[in-house]
C-alpha cells in the first residue's frame, strides 16, 4: 500500500472521529427512581435525557411531563426487573437446609432412619414450597441499576495519601478540582 494512500485513510478516519458532536444519550429508561441533592426521591417514568445538563421524565406524583437540571440530581436509578431468581434460590436452599435438619433431628429423637420414599416427597414439597415463597419475596423486590450522569468538563476527584503526623501515623484525604 502507498504511504501517501495509507495517510488519506488515516486522515479520514481521523476526521471522522474527531469531527463527531458527542451526542446525549437518547435511550428512554421506562421506570427510573430519582434521588435530588436536596434529599428528596422521586419515581419518574419515560426518563430521558435532552442533552447533557437537562432530562426530561413524566413525574407520577403530578401527572404531568416535568424537566430537570443534572446538576440538581445526585444519582438516577433505572428498575431492571426484580429479584426472582434470588429469591427461588435462597428459598429453596434455606428450605431444603431446614428439612434435612429437622430430619436429622427426627432421625436422632427416634433412634431410627425414615426410608427415603417416605422423606424424598416432603422434603421435595417443602422445598419446593419455600423457593416458591422466597420467588414471591422476591418478585415484589424491584432491581436498580445505576444509570451514569453526563459528565462536565469539571471534576472532582479524591484520594488518600499516607502521612506522617506527630502522633507518627494518618491519612490525608487530598481534593483536586480539574
Amino acid at each position: 500500500m502507498k504511504p501517501t494512500l495509507l495517510l488519506s485513510l488515516t486522515l479520514i478516519i481521523a476526521v471522522s472521529v474527531f469531527s463527531q458532536s458527542e451526542k446525549p444519550d437518547m435511550q428512554v429508561y421506562n421506570k427510573a427512581f430519582v434521588e435530588l441533592t436536596n434529599g428528596k426521591r422521586m419515581k419518574v417514568t419515560q426518563l430521558q435525557f435532552v442533552n447533557d445538563t437537562t432530562l426530561t421524565f413524566w413525574d407520577k406524583k403530578t401527572q404531568q411531563q416535568s424537566q430537570l437540571n443534572t446538576a440538581q440530581i445526585n444519582a438516577l436509578w433505572n428498575q431492571k426487573g426484580n429479584y426472582v431468581v434470588g429469591g427461588a434460590t435462597f428459598g429453596g436452599a434455606v428450605g431444603l437446609c431446614t428439612n434435612l435438619l429437622a430430619l436429622a433431628m427426627s432421625n436422632a429423637e427416634y433412634g431410627q432412619t425414615l426410608p427415603l420414599k417416605t422423606t424424598l416427597p416432603i422434603i421435595t414439597g417443602f422445598t419446593l414450597g419455600a423457593a416458591g415463597i422466597g420467588a414471591l419475596v422476591g418478585w415484589c423486590i424491584p432491581k436498580y441499576t445505576k444509570i451514569s450522569l453526563p459528565t462536565s468538563s469539571k471534576s472532582t476527584s479524591f484520594y488518600f495519601a499516607p502521612t506522617i503526623n506527630n502522633q507518627g501515623y494518618g491519612v490525608a484525604v487530598i481534593c483536586r478540582l480539574k
